[in-house]
């Protein structure tokens, strides 16, 4: 009998642990689409941060700076926004995402959702969700629930590619300044002034080159040298 206990106490235990994980979905607040929502860090806060970055980076191609492929950066306060563009069947999801980290804890707000139809005309045709008035055109709630239902798998997968970088930030101070510095791995000069435009290696070192002009050169992932 006590086996029985202890059996279903842990089938309990299991349940509520399932049913306690975060569930990220899309609310109508006074006329405003929007999903918000939180995650542990469960590591230091500019290391997730900088992890946070990386992603965005990833997210917006390429770009000689951080500032420009993302909407808004602020490494002091450890905040971003990025635009990111998901695809859907027909329809590309365009909106506005903001993360914070602060206190062990990183905060998300999805808004400004618009859904736009691929092809050259799509532009004309497109879907802004605070805009939309479903007595007179009931048929665009598919678009908005289709976004609704996709939008707690989004959230989750961010938050895990998120926490899976690998980041160590010793050279805080240049990446806030936007500067590269002898010393910095490859993830901090990405930081700092985001991707390169060109990359060439060779056996011993690898060349970043900025459309700058700029030149960074690393040895076994650390830079050794920056030309401006």
């Amino acid at each position: 009998m006590r086996k029985v206990l202890l059996l279903l106490t842990a089938l309990l235990a299991a349940s509520a642990s399932v049913m306690a994980e975060d569930t990220y979905k899309l609310e109508n607040r006074s006329g405003r689409y929007i999903c918000t929502g939180t995650a542990d860090c469960g590591k230091a806060d500019k290391a997730v941060f900088g992890g946070a970055v990386l992603w965005a980076l990833e997210q917006a191609g390429a770009s000689e700076k951080a500032k420009s492929a993302i909407e808004s950066y602020d490494a002091n306060k450890l905040t971003m926004t990025v635009k990111p563009s998901v695809p859907s069947g027909d329809y590309n999801y365009n909106f506005y995402l903001t993360i914070q980290v602060k206190d062990g804890k990183m905060e998300f707000l999805i808004e400004r959702i618009k859904c736009v139809p691929k092809g050259v005309f799509g532009g004309f045709s497109a879907v802004t969700f605070d805009k939309v008035n479903l007595e007179k055109k009931p048929q665009q709630k598919e678009l908005i629930d289709r976004f609704g239902a996709m939008c707690d798998g989004y959230v989750k997968q961010m938050v895990a590619a998120i926490h899976s970088k690998d980041m160590d930030l010793t050279h805080w101070e240049a990446i806030v300044k936007g500067q590269v510095v002898k010393g910095m791995t490859e993830n901090e000069c990405l930081m700092a002034v985001g991707k390169p435009a060109t990359t060439t290696e060779n056996t011993q070192r690898v060349q970043w080159t900025y459309e700058s002009g700029m030149i960074v050169v690393f040895e076994e992932g650390v830079v050794t040298a920056v030309v401006k």
